[in-house]
């Protein structure tokens, strides 16, 4: 939502719906949705890196569900805890 003051223009996420996955930011005065890991929310996260189900291993699982979420994919998960066996 945009408010307009006297030579002054706020943005903020305010009613912004950026749907599954997302978190709304802003970036230069504007709101813009991203990707978000959920990964920042206190809760204890499995540590050490995972493969995905497209070969590629990853740091942790926060960073393969961003990459999830970039790719707007709903099928990349985790295949197996660990780096990916070539």
């Amino acid at each position: 939502m945009t408010y307009k003051l006297p030579d002054k223009v706020i943005h903020s996420c305010v009613d912004v719906n950026c749907g599954v996955d997302k978190t709304c930011v802003i970036r230069n005065g504007i709101p813009k949705c991203v990707c978000s890991s959920k990964c920042k929310d206190g809760k204890p996260r499995p540590k050490g890196p995972v493969c995905g189900t497209d070969g590629r291993s990853y740091r942790n699982i926060c960073r393969l569900r961003k990459q999830a979420c970039r790719r707007r994919s709903t099928t990349l998960s985790v295949a197996y805890k660990g780096t990916c066996q070539k």
